[in-house]
Formats: C-alpha cells, sequence, structure tokens
C-alpha cells in the first residue's frame, strides 16, 4: 500500500525544497560548507517534527514524499541516512565539523538545531522501520516514546495517543482518553504500562526536571517538546540509547527476574515492591555537555573515588573507575545492508585496557589519540551514561552515574521489575493517608531517575543485603509521591 506524504502541499516553501537537492550536490563532500544548506531546506520542514506523522512513515509499506508537484520515495531519503551516518564513524568525518554546527541558510541567519540534529530525525525513523521489520510482533513503546519524545504535539496527551499504532497490545490497555487532563493521563498510562509489561525500563525517561506539569515523580513529563525549552534535546536522545542498554545489558533485580508491584493509594501515590541498599555519599560534577576537551577531571574523579571508597582495593577501585565510565559497556559499529548498526558490548579486559590507556592519556594531557574510531567508541558510550547525570561515590564503596539532581544522603533501591538501579529522595515529612494507615509508616521517597553503579547491575544487591527466600520475601514495601 502506497502512502503519500505532503511535506509542503502547496509548493510554498521558496525555492521548493526538493528542486535545491537538484544544486550539483554529487560535486561535494561532507565537509562543503554548501551541503546542509542545500538538504537543510528539506529537513527543517515542520513535517518532520510532528508527532502524528510518525506512524505515516513507521508503518507505510512504501512511503512516498509530495512537495508541490514534486515527489521523492522514501527509500531514497533512507539511503542517504545511511551513507551520512556511516560517514560520520568514520575516521575522515570524526574532525569533520560541518553537520554539527547550528545550521545558516542562505541569508547567514543561523537555525537551530544542526543539520546532524536534523538529520537524527529522519535516522530514528528508519531505524524504527528496521525494527518493526525485524521483530515479530513491534517496537518497544517505552523506546519509541523516548524516541519521539521531541516532536511536537498541540496536544500533550497525543504524546502518547498519537504513537499508539507502533505499540505492542497496548490498546486493550490503554484507553484514549482526551476528557481526561495531561496529569491525568500520564499517570494512568505509567501505571498501567508497567503493569502490562512487568518491566520499570518506562522509568529511565523520568530524569531531569517536569517543566510544564504538576506529575508525580514517577511519571514522565512527555510534554518537553522544543529545542528551546531547558532540558536539552541530547537529553531526551540519549534516554533512548540508555533504555535499550538497561533492555540488553544490566539485570539488577533479577534473582530470578522479579515483577513489580505497583499499587496506587492515591492520586499521584503509590506503593511499590523494593529495598534500600546504599546512599550516595559523594556527588562530582560533571563539566556541562562535556564541553572540556580531554575530559580534565577524571584523574580528579580517580583520586577522590580512591580517598573516598576506603572499602575497595586500589585495584580492585580502578578497574571498577574505568568500568563505571562507561556503564561496562563499549559499541561496535559495522556495516550492513539495513543500515549502520550498533552493538552494545560488555567491555571485558581486552576493552578495560584499551580504556585505561586513552584515560590515562587525556589526564596526563596527551590527547593524539582523540580523534581514532577507538576513541571515538568510548567517547560516544561516555556521552551517553554521563549526560545530565553526575558521577557518584556511595557510602558502600560503589562508584558510578547518578541523576544529575541527587545528593548526599539520597538513597539507591532496587524496586520489583527494574533492570537497574534507582535514586530516591526521602520525604522530610511523611504524608498520612487517611484510611490508609499502614501506608503511612512506610518510608516514602520521590523519585530522582535511574542509576548505573559498577558492581550492582546483575542482582548483587541481593548477596549484599542479605536478602534470601522468595522475591516477594525479599522485598520491602516503599511509598513513591
Amino acid at each position: 500500500m502506497e502512502s503519500g506524504t505532503h511535506l509542503d502541499p502547496k509548493g510554498r516553501s521558496s525555492p521548493r525544497p526538493f528542486n535545491t537537492l537538484r544544486a550539483p550536490t554529487s560535486q561535494m563532500d561532507a565537509s562543503d560548507e554548501r551541503l546542509p544548506i542545500y538538504l537543510g531546506r528539506l529537513f527543517l520542514l515542520p513535517w518532520w517534527e510532528r508527532v502524528w506523522t510518525v506512524q505515516e512513515f513507521v508503518l507505510g509499506t512504501q512511503v512516498i514524499f509530495h512537495c508541490g508537484r514534486h515527489a521523492v520515495e522514501a527509500g531514497l531519503i533512507q539511503r542517504g541516512v545511511h551513507q551520512l551516518r556511516k560517514h560520520l564513524h568514520a575516521p575522515c568525518c570524526i574532525k569533520c565539523h560541518s553537520f554539527r554546527q547550528p545550521l545558516q541558510l542562505i541569508d547567514g541567519s543561523p537555525v537551530q538545531p544542526s543539520l546532524n540534529q536534523v538529520w537524527d530525525r529522519i535516522r530514528v525513523l528508519t531505524e524504527s522501520v528496521r525494527e518493526l521489520e525485524s521483530s515479530s510482533t513491534t517496537l518497544d513503546f517505552d523506546i519509541t516514546l523516548a524516541t519521539y519524545r521531541l516532536r511536537h504535539a498541540t496536544d500533550r496527551r497525543d504524546k502518547i495517543f498519537g504513537l499508539l499504532g507502533l505499540s505492542d497490545g497496548l490498546s486493550d490497555v490503554i484507553t484514549v482518553n482526551y476528557a481526561a487532563t495531561v496529569e491525568e493521563v500520564y499517570e494512568d498510562f505509567t501505571l498501567r504500562y508497567i503493569k502490562h509489561t512487568r518491566n520499570l525500563r518506562l522509568l529511565s525517561a523520568v530524569g531531569g526536571r517536569s517543566l510544564h506539569l504538576n506529575l508525580p515523580s514517577y511519571v514522565p513529563d512527555w510534554s518537553v517538546s522544543t529545542y528551546q525549552d531547558s532540558e536539552p534535546e541530547g537529553w531526551t536522545a540519549m534516554i533512548r540509547t540508555r533504555m535499550k542498554t538497561v533492555r540488553d545489558m544490566y539485570r539488577t533485580a533479577q534473582r530470578p527476574r522479579t515483577i513489580p508491584m505497583w499499587d496506587r493509594v492515591a492520586p499521584g501515590v503509590v506503593r511499590v515492591n523494593g529495598f534500600v541498599f546504599d546512599k550516595v555519599q559523594t556527588v562530582l560534577p560533571t563539566d556541562s555537555a562535556w564541553e572540556v576537551r580531554g575530559f580534565h577531571n577524571l584523574g580528579r574523579w580517580m583520586k577522590m573515588a580512591s580517598e573516598l571508597a576506603n572499602s575497595v582495593s586500589n585495584d580492585d577501585l580502578q578497574e571498577s573507575f574505568l568500568q563505571a565510565l562507561c556503564g561496562d559497556v563499549c559499541y561496535s559499529y559495522w556495516d550492513s545492508t539495513d543500515g549502520y548498526q550498533v552493538q552494545w558490548l560488555d567491555m571485558g579486559k581486552e576493552g578495560v585496557a584499551g580504556l585505561e590507556a586513552w584515560v590515562k592519556g587525556l589526564i596526563s594531557g596527551d590527547d593524539t589519540n582523540w580523534e581514532t574510531v577507538e576513541s571515538h567508541r568510548f567517547v560516544s558510550r561516555l556521552f551517553d551514561v554521563s549526560n545530565n547525570r553526575n558521577f557518584i561515590v556511595t557510602e558502600r564503596g560503589f562508584v558510578g552515574w547518578a541523576e544529575k539532581r541527587c545528593t548526599q544522603g539520597d538513597v539507591i533501591a532496587v524496586l520489583g521489575g527494574g533492570d537497574c538501579p534507582f535514586v530516591l529522595s526521602a520525604l522530610q515529612v511523611k504524608r498520612n493517608f487517611e484510611g490508609y494507615k499502614e501506608y503511612s509508616r512506610l518510608p516514602q521517597f520521590r523519585m530522582l531517575g535511574d542509576a548505573y553503579l559498577q558492581g550492582i547491575m546483575r542482582g548483587e544487591a541481593f548477596g549484599l543485603m542479605g536478602k534470601t527466600g522468595t522475591p516477594d520475601e525479599a522485598f520491602d514495601e516503599l511509598i513513591l509521591i
């Protein structure tokens, strides 16, 4: 079935975007400053930013874009995305910045975001198509929401409703109800989705602050939608990668695999199964957006972590520190007929040795290897695991990454069904629940976000706390507000 998509039905863009593609782009390479200008005229059209258009592209069997009297098949755009992404990971292009600078059109006025960011919008669409074709069911809806979180919707409820066509069996679980408020829709969806999937991956999107809505701490604010919001676009892009990493690599609450037991006590209040196993002792701030070339904080962090984590030997600490920097995962890139692929790999001894050499070079001021493909594997992963997070040391001597808002004394908890630990902030004044005195006595927290702690991501916290018996017996009851 052919799907006709009108980017500019009346051809009002001037000059028409498809006409610009007839420019002599075949004589340009990725470093040519003119190339982003030509491509920008097409990919800055509003269609690429709208939430409802995602289904048109992903579910259409044959998508053809129309702009005025001109048309182009989506396959051509997909091949272009593949070639550009392939080139951006090549050694010759790591130094190339023409696609990463704020886009300037012919009149010289800057337009945000950069074309590389705009290009990513199309890349994730093509990845969704490929993932849907290779899956026996449909896409993971939590990752779909994170992927298209920045898409615009006039009605904020459509940040969820407008993507339900890409969900797996959620039509019987989620009710499309425009009579409910945005806050009610988001909270109801969160609770229903957790019950349906029996995991907490959706909560990896909780980090950062709610910019627009009065939401419980455990409900993601999907209404963040523009590049002008104070929450950076980069954070949203990283959440998608983190959720995939959590899904594929970590099993914090697997003993055997546990399920979340969430009961709604009152609007904005849930009783959950979990247990606290550690506290944040020290927070080591991250350079804003890792802007400082050379990551000069690494040496200071390693020294401070060594002084603070007295219960860990120096040799163990150094290896734990290195593994924690990248979340004990590195990337492997390879080309394929379906596009440029990324695979998550356990670092292993070889990966740790390579990262150690790279870190020591940066600490000593030698950044000659900065532009290599090998270093790019570490830098990309370091960006993903650290974005909007701070490096932390816990009271038990663990090191890792936690939500940027966390402070000394915040607790680290394992929650039933969670593949990663969560950082919780205890309420200074506990709430009383009329008619539920037993709930009023339970410890009460606000959720700050998920975390990575080296040595805890594969169920070790159960043994650390001496938790035995069935999963139900291992967990305590906690209140989240």
